[in-house]
């Protein structure tokens, strides 16, 4: 409650007083470390995690878990992959869990080839990545323009059965979009569908960004359109998307209509093509 509300004096005054005497369970200390984590404070949560215990007491696999996590929130990331060694050395033995979290936190910090790395030992341990560890680390690959990388990762997970996301054909239409490769992305797309799953918004805008680059107005207006009945409306890249594609072809009365629609939302985020 105290970490919540953001007295952090009045909670290490508690934590002091009720937790020093060893009288806190494992699973309690997880939570005041994830407590901490949640709020940023990667330091605070280290200092409970680190705190002395009493003789004979370990930290277990929970807490160790709880504190990687913690690290990866707030971009230690030095510092959780030495936290894992130590693991490895002298701590409870990794899990499924501790692999999973930090694959997952090095691929959002956009380091997918030692994601990459710790991938391959966490199947070499005899553990099955989970369906968001292989998406954060194809829309890792993405985000970096690793296109063959981003596929091989895609074909591995369904040869392991594990079924593909939204993240995961999002990043692939939007890698292939990026690229101008129409025909890919769709090939994607299509898969998203047949697997059931609703694109979104931002699967919707990369096929348009696509369509954009090789200047296929009437797919890419016809894509738009149906984001006018989805929730929200278009986003503003879709729009700037649909701006600069009717521009650079002179169909200034339909780019203008787009853009007086962004001007009362989003104007400053508006294309200076027509401005």
């Amino acid at each position: 409650m105290y970490i919540d509300l953001g007295l952090l004096d009045k909670a290490d005054i508690f934590f002091e007083k009720h937790c020093s005497d060893g009288g806190i369970s494992s699973k309690n200390y997880a939570a005041v470390i994830d407590a901490y984590a949640k709020k940023g404070l990667w330091e605070e949560a280290a200092n409970v995690f680190y705190h002395k215990r009493e003789a004979g007491r370990r930290k277990d696999i929970v807490e160790y878990n709880v504190m990687l996590k913690a690290y990866g929130r707030a971009k230690q990331y030095e510092k959780a992959l030495s936290l894992f060694e130590t693991m490895r050395s002298c701590g409870p033995w990794p899990d499924e869990c501790t692999y999973n979290s930090l694959i997952q936190m090095l691929s959002v910090g956009d380091f997918p080839e030692r994601a990459r790395e710790f991938l391959e030992i966490m199947k070499g341990e005899g553990f099955k990545p989970r369906c968001e560890t292989f998406s954060a680390l194809i829309a890792s690959y993405s985000r970096k323009g690793l296109v063959s990388e981003a596929v091989d990762t895609f074909e591995e997970m369904k040869t392991l059965g594990v079924e593909p996301n939204e993240i995961v054909f999002g990043s692939l239409v939007d890698i292939f979009a990026e690229n101008g490769k129409v025909e890919e992305a769709l090939r994607y797309y299509s898969l998203m569908e047949k697997a059931g799953l609703v694109p979104n918004q931002i699967v919707i805008t990369s096929l348009i960004k696509a369509y954009s680059k090789v200047s296929q107005w009437k797919e890419a207006q016809e894509l738009y359109s149906r984001m006018k009945d989805m929730e929200g409306g278009p986003d503003v890249i879709a729009s700037n998307c649909m701006i600069n594609l009717y521009a650079n072809l002179g169909m200034i009365t339909e780019a203008k209509l787009i853009l007086n629609d962004l001007r009362r939302t989003h104007w400053q985020m508006v294309s200076p093509i027509l401005l």
